[in-house]
């Protein structure tokens, strides 16, 4: 917030914001019509655990969570069930670019930001198909 972007912050809200709910546009009258359907929304502990410097990407992960919530409330009733996984820290190019940038602009150490433990996108994906093929909401 002391050094804003706005360009950043626009490309958070254009993917995390606009991108899921136009996706729930894409593919909930389908689903509503054969009264069935999972989606599963990939969003981010940073919904619910604020970290510094980087507030404009844990608005956008509430966003997602809340409207996943809303919309698992609307479209119960016509089968259809929403997930919403919320991982820490995912080794990506994106992750590792995440925290280069915050170590510049506190002035630290990268590599002490890192986390140990870090999940593979293989680890992710395969909670994914975990889910898929489970019945029921939740919340992970």
């Amino acid at each position: 917030l002391a050094a804003p972007d706005t360009q950043k912050t626009n490309a958070l809200i254009d993917v995390n914001c606009k991108g899921l709910i136009n996706s729930l546009h894409a593919v909930v009258p389908t689903m509503m019509a054969q009264k069935s359907g999972h989606i599963v929304v990939l969003s981010s502990v940073a919904a619910r655990i604020p970290f510094p410097m980087v507030a404009s990407y844990c608005a956008t992960r509430a966003f997602m969570e809340h409207a996943v919530r809303s919309a698992r409330a609307e479209l119960a009733s016509h089968g259809i069930v929403l997930t919403s996984i919320a991982p820490s820290e995912v080794d990506t190019a994106l992750y590792h670019s995440g925290i280069e940038t915050i170590a510049q602009l506190v002035g630290g150490d990268p590599a002490q930001l890192k986390q140990s433990e870090l999940i593979s996108p293989a680890e992710l994906g395969e909670l994914v198909v975990l889910v898929l093929n489970r019945t029921g909401t939740s919340q992970l």
